[in-house]
């Protein structure tokens, strides 16, 4: 559902409006249909999961494939000068705009060690956004730093692959740190397979919405 979101994003469609879950809607319906239509034309294996259309490109079997700043990296130690980073394509001349979201730490236990946890929490958290961290990090791997102030330091100075994924990284949209998006993302799921299965756009949108304020009821009632 991750790559399904940036074309759900240029038919104007958002999981989350205002703070309320909207997948029954027309964007959603356009999207189906033209992610349907790219697999019908061979384009988009609708069998082949991450790790089989990852294995694809590095074979030479597709000529494409998207992905995060986090593939970059391993992808460039194995294809060296044959690797190229493009900008999202468009479609039907609309923008793409993927999502942006961040690594998060769990801690188990949370409630049972509260004090010793905040303290953690607060340590690790600004241990981790240290520039010379930050800039660690991004030399080893090429991940995209979260410190504002080291990222216009990169962007200012990229150019070739670097500079693409800055460009695409301002064309994102952050994913909403909510509740109700965890609660999309398993809706648009179970929705999608449903559509994958033959049920018409229609009723996926429609099911994903429906399965989505059911969840909600069952959270409102405890």
């Amino acid at each position: 559902m991750y790559y399904f979101m940036p074309f759900l994003s240029a038919f104007d469609g958002q999981p989350i409006t205002n703070g309320k879950i909207t997948l029954n809607t027309p964007a959603m319906i356009q999207a189906l249909k033209y992610y349907h239509y790219l697999a019908d034309q061979g384009i988009v294996n609708p069998e082949c999961d991450y790790r089989c259309s990852q294995l694809d490109f590095v074979n030479g079997k597709s000529a494409y494939s998207i992905n995060g700043d986090w593939a970059y990296h391993d992808l460039k130690n194995m294809l060296g000068s044959d690797l190229g980073v493009a900008l999202l394509p468009k479609v039907d001349g609309k923008v793409m705009h993927p999502m942006s979201s961040t690594f998060v730490l769990a801690l188990p236990n949370y409630t049972q060690h509260a004090k010793i946890m905040q303290h953690l929490i607060k340590e690790f958290s600004e241990f981790v956004q240290q520039q010379d961290n930050q800039r660690l990090v991004y030399e080893k791997t090429q991940l995209l730093p979260i410190s504002r102030a080291y990222f216009q330091e990169l962007s200012k100075k990229a150019k070739g692959d670097s500079l693409v994924m800055f460009q695409q990284m301002a064309l994102t949209e952050p994913m909403p740190s909510v509740l109700n998006m965890s609660i999309a993302w398993q809706a648009l799921a179970i929705g999608f397979q449903r559509y994958q299965a033959g049920a018409t756009a229609e009723y996926s949108a429609t099911h994903m919405q429906n399965m989505a304020i059911e969840q909600l009821e069952k959270l409102d009632k405890k």
